[in-house]
């Protein structure tokens, strides 16, 4: 009898210190309470975190996770929650993701015996909640600006489809908020056509894998248009589409078709002016103020 209690407090033992490695190597803060809610030990990890920030204890924890605790020793229930905690002596507030979960199968009646009930699993997640606000912003800062540019911005697959527009592109075109499902094809808003024209920048910046630019008069649009197109490569080098930048120049065309009406007419009468002051019979000189 003797020995078979030593050899079972043996196992016992083993087991615990097995337990135990298991626990301290565990990368996560780990509070364990018992059916009373008494905080019975807390693993390596956690241990490292109140020496980084001595202000937080396991009670700091445990306090606003109370209705989690409570519920889960209930029903058994795993439950998640984010919180958050000033630690003392700063202003910025840290963020972590608490589990609340069962140890055992079965519920323990608060009258029994004191024992392991509850395990409270504790990361810090304030640097990769900063990281994905900081992603955030920029995604919304992309598509502010994205949206704020004058010209007409579409991106566009390999098939014509296209997968994003800016603002100016959306109203312009009468594009829907969300492009897709292979019904945008470019060459039916842009051109009112069922296929890209011949001087397409797209075909030929597909063909070529390089950037393209033409400028005409499109009469689909009712404008002249600047169309540039940009291939999209993606990290293996390949082309998985383009960036289809569109300016309207009718404005600029005005303006150089007055200029060469006027350079026309400049000309002309210049010629007139020429042939008529050659033609007259009297000596005509012009001087300028210095009698030269």
């Amino acid at each position: 009898m003797p020995e078979r209690i030593e050899e079972s407090l043996q196992e016992i033992k083993s087991a615990r210190t097995y337990a135990d490695s298991i626990l301290s190597s565990v990368p996560s803060g780990l509070i364990v309470l018992s059916n009373r809610l008494n905080i019975l030990s807390i693993n390596r990890a956690f241990g490292k975190l109140s020496e980084r920030l001595p202000s937080l204890s396991p009670e700091r924890f445990i306090e606003p996770l109370k209705e989690e605790i409570t519920a889960n020793l209930e029903t058994g229930e795993t439950l998640n929650r984010e919180i958050r905690i000033v630690p003392q002596g700063s202003e910025t507030a840290r963020i972590f993701s608490a589990t609340v979960s069962r140890i055992g199968s079965a519920a323990a009646d608060y009258y029994e015996e004191e024992k392991a009930c509850i395990l409270v699993t504790i990361n810090d997640i304030t640097e990769h909640e900063r990281m994905k606000e900081l992603v955030l912003q920029a995604k919304q800062d992309w598509e502010d600006t994205f949206n704020t540019i004058p010209d007409m911005i579409t991106i566009h697959d390999r098939d014509y489809n296209i997968v994003h527009a800016n603002r100016a592109a959306r109203e312009t075109l009468g594009l829907p908020i969300h492009p897709g499902g292979g019904m945008t094809k470019c060459y039916r808003y842009y051109h009112g056509a069922d296929a890209a024209p011949d001087n397409c920048p797209c075909s030929s910046c597909y063909k070529t894998g390089q950037p393209a630019t033409v400028e005409f008069f499109e009469p689909h649009l009712n404008r002249y248009i600047e169309i540039r197109s940009i291939p999209r490569i993606n990290s293996s080098n390949e082309m998985i589409g383009l960036i289809h930048i569109t300016r309207d120049i009718s404005l600029r065309k005005e303006i150089e078709e007055e200029h060469t009406r006027l350079l026309t007419a400049i000309t002309k009468a210049k010629i007139e002016w020429e042939m008529t002051f050659d033609s007259v019979m009297e000596f005509i000189v012009i001087i300028n103020k210095s009698l030269r």
